[in-house]
This record gives C-alpha cells, structure tokens and sequence, in this order.
C-alpha cells in the first residue's frame, strides 16, 4: 500500500535545494552544461551546439500565422533577418510575399505584399519590388491618382508655386478641364502611355485647335508629370517620349513709322491718349501700362518703376457649381455653322464648373497690383517727348478729379477711367481698335512681336552682346531674344 506524500513535489525541492551545499550545487549545473554540450547531445538534436537544426526552422510560422499543410507543401521558409523579404503559403491558399522598401513618411517601415497562385509567380513579383528598390523608383505608398485626380491637384497645390495665380486660373485650368481631363482623365497616372498622348494631340489638331494651343497642353502635361515622377507618383515622364508638336510663329511685319505716327497724331485728341505714346515708346505690356502708377513715375528723373495690375479670377461662391452656370454653357454649333465667321467657340465639357463671374455669390475679381512678368520689377528710362506728355496727362487728370468730386475713387494710376477706376483689358483694346480703324492702319496687337513691343526691340544686334539690352528692358526672356533674331 502507497502512502501519498501530503508535501507538494515543488516545495520539497524548494526545500532540498535550500538545505543542500553550494559546492554540490554548483557541480550539478556543471554537469548538466557538460552533458549538453557532448557530442552526443549534439547529434540527439542535428545540430552543434550554439546552432538550430534544419528541422526547427524549415517551416517556422510567419508573423504568427498558423502553419497549415507539411512542411513540403508549405516550402522552404527560413528565419529572416530585420528588412528581408518573405515568401510563404498562407492559410487561404494562395501564396504571399512581403518586402520591405524604406520607410514612410512617419518613420514607419514600409512593407509592400504582393500575392499569387503558384510561388514562381509571387517570386517574380518579390523580384521587380526589389529592382524598383535599389534603383529608387519605388512609387510612395497609397493608391496612384488618376490623370485627373492628379491634374487638379497639379493645379491647386503645386503650380501655384512657381506661377503667377491669374496664369494658372486663366490659362492652365481651363486647358486642364477642357482638353486634357476629357481625354485622358480617366487613365491611371502610371499607366498612362505615349500612344495615349499621341492619340490626344492628333484628335486635338483634327479639332480645329492651333498648333501654339497644342504645344501648350504638351506642355503642361509634360510639366504635370515631371512633378509626379518627383513625388515618385509614377516611374518614367511619358510626355518626355513623345516628339513636342512643332508650331512656328508667323512671320512678323512690325509697324512702319508712317502707321505709328498716324497713330499717335490721332491719340493727342482723345483721352488719355498718352497711354500709346507710352505703349509705342517703351513696349509696356497692357497690364504694366494700365498699371502705371503717379507715384512710381519720377518726372524729374525721366524714369519709371513698372509694374502691372490685374484683376483676380472670379470664384463661385454656391454649392451647386454645374447648376449655377447652366445658363451660360457653350453648346456645340450646328455643322455647318452660320453664326461664326471664323472658327467656332469650344463647347463646354459635361459638369462645366466654370462661368463664376456670373455668379450671385462670386468671390474674387479684386484688383491687384503685382511683379511684372518674370517676377521682377523693372525700372526703365522715359523720353524727354514722353515726359511732357505725361505732366499733361497728369493736368488734364486733375480736371477730371475736380469735376468727378466724391465719385472719383484714387487709385494713383496714370491712365484710369472717367472715375479714377482701374481700365478693364477688354475696354482698352477696343480704345485701341477703335483709334486704328480712325486712323485708317491695320490693327495689330500692341503687346505682340508685331505691335509695338516688337518695334521697341527688333533693333541690330551684335554678335559680342547677348541678350539684346533692349528686349531686356521689355522683360523678355532669352526665348523672345532668339526669335527677334531670326525675325518670327
């Protein structure tokens, strides 16, 4: 018969081991360290010691997952190190990679998954993640915007930057949502394509839209997508495949002396008729003429500061932005049509968001006075002729202020409108129409190469100065300098 200890096992060992001699204690774990580093130790458990067997970590468990199947169906997965890339067969069947890339924007590391059938497949995969790696095109995580998803953002966030805003409002978006997102819009911004693009300046050409007008979306497509393969939205600029469209500017037949002097002869009798005089004299463009200010005018000094003035883009200030245009949408003429002389107005893309100066609730249209083009103010030498037109402007304003009385509004502009209000564009080109057809000489645009900011810098040029001083004085660039040597 068996008594049973009513002592526990544990305590009488507790017991034992704290009545027993060091000495013997510490000959015992010598003992044991001894037999478990023999040889025979070692081949109990395949490996050396200090080493795991092949058995352990053939088929170890990744990331916690439970291991389903033998170890010949799941394959070979070895214990990895920090950052290596992993390839097993999951619980659902498939098999699945996860490699390591860098990091995120946060700090955290950042591991892309790819998963497949077979494991070649996810092998390959694992592959070009780990081409695009090293070569440091991996795109930055999260889901690639589309054309138009990127367009707009283009516009808003990043354009803005290094663009004056009324030439992204006024020139870049309405290409955008007219031309570019109707056609390209809905394509994946990696997966766009030089075909893609080739289709796209060949329907624009087969629409009647001008060679300059196609260059233009070139290139603001192409500058689109040099901003995503910056921010590694995308892994190649496609605009950069593709041949530019060609467009040359037609020939230039500048103003001949009789035209401008029969022009200027004929200003001296209407109001503020020495704003041509300025205009045929120093090539100010219409904003930086419209946009001369009394007090950066030195009439004692024969100089001037220039800058421009310019309006600010209406903005819809509604909810509804479709609903609230719907009035003045472009519609599509009939074919043929019997209302345009020249060539028809574009008609409004479906979901036209645009019309916002007709809306009851706008924002924006403030006048606003900013840098010349090229962002830098200019200062410029005027005429002894041009200043004495000048101090009669200014006397003849002054009548026109006494007689306003509270009406007038100061704006410290040289050439404003009967209340001291800043002119509108539309209004001084038609003054300008206006005085040709008076005048009996053909209309040219004063703030193109053939008008009178050509006039002011087609002069000689010589070899050993570059750029022309006079085209610097306009504000122009090396591209303009260029163009009035070859004469276009």
């Amino acid at each position: 018969m068996t008594i049973q200890s009513s002592v526990p096992a544990g305590e009488d060992l507790d017991r034992q081991l704290a009545a027993a001699d060091p000495d013997v204690l510490r000959l015992m774990v010598k003992s044991i360290a001894e037999a478990l580093m023999s040889t025979e130790a070692g081949e109990a458990c395949g490996a050396p010691c200090g080493q795991v067997s092949s058995e352990r970590t053939a088929v170890s468990p990744v990331r916690g997952q439970r291991a389903t199947g033998s170890s010949a169906d799941r394959g070979e997965r070895l214990r990895r190190g920090n950052g290596e890339s992993s390839c097993y067969l999951g619980s659902d069947g498939r098999w699945h990679g996860r490699v390591s890339v860098g990091l995120k924007l946060d700090g955290s590391p950042d591991q892309r998954h790819v998963s497949g059938r077979d494991r070649d497949t996810v092998l390959e995969q694992i592959e070009k993640l780990h081409a695009l790696r090293d070569a440091g095109k991996v795109v930055v995580p999260g889901r690639v915007p589309t054309v138009a998803a990127w367009m707009r953002t283009w516009l808003d966030t990043i354009a803005p930057r290094t663009a004056q805003q009324n030439t992204v409002d006024e020139i870049y978006r309405p290409k955008v949502e007219r031309w570019i997102i109707p056609a390209l819009g809905r394509h994946r911004l990696d997966r766009l394509q030089p075909p893609h693009l080739d289709e796209f300046y060949t329907a624009c050409a087969k629409a009647d839209l001008s060679t300059r007008s196609v260059l233009l979306l070139h290139q603001i497509v192409s500058r689109a997508l040099k901003m995503a393969l910056r921010r590694e939205q995308v892994q190649r600029n496609v605009a950069t495949l593709v041949d530019a469209p060609r467009h040359r500017d037609a020939e230039v037949e500048p103003l001949r002396q009789a035209e401008a002097r029969a022009r200027l002869d004929l200003a001296r009798s209407i109001r503020n008729g020495a704003r041509w005089s300025v205009a045929l004299a120093l090539g100010l463009r219409q904003n930086e003429a419209l946009g001369m200010r009394r007090g950066c005018v030195d009439l004692e000094a024969g100089t001037v500061r220039v800058f421009q003035i310019k309006r600010l883009r209406y903005r819809h200030g509604c909810l509804d932005l479709a609903v609230c245009g719907a009035g003045h949408h472009v519609r599509a003429c009939k074919n043929p049509c019997m209302r345009h002389l020249s060539r028809c107005p574009k008609p409004c893309a479906r979901g036209c968001v645009l019309h916002a100066q007709f809306c009851p609730q706008r924002a924006g249209g403030e006048w606003v006075f900013k840098q010349p083009k090229g962002g830098k103010a200019r200062t410029l030498v005027i005429p002894q002729p041009l200043v004495l037109l000048l101090v009669e402007a200014r006397r003849l304003q002054e009548k026109e202020k006494a007689a306003a009385g509270d009406a007038w509004t100061e704006w410290d502009l040289c050439f404003p409108d009967g209340l001291g209000n800043p002119q509108e564009t539309r209004d001084d080109w038609a003054d300008w129409k206006r005085l040709c057809a008076q005048a009996g000489v053909r209309v040219v645009r004063l703030l193109s190469r053939s008008g009178a900011r050509f006039r002011c810098c087609h002069r000689p040029v010589s070899p050993d100065r570059s750029p022309n001083p006079p085209c610097r004085s306009l504000g122009n660039g090396l591209s303009t300098v260029s163009a009035v040597r070859r004469g276009s």
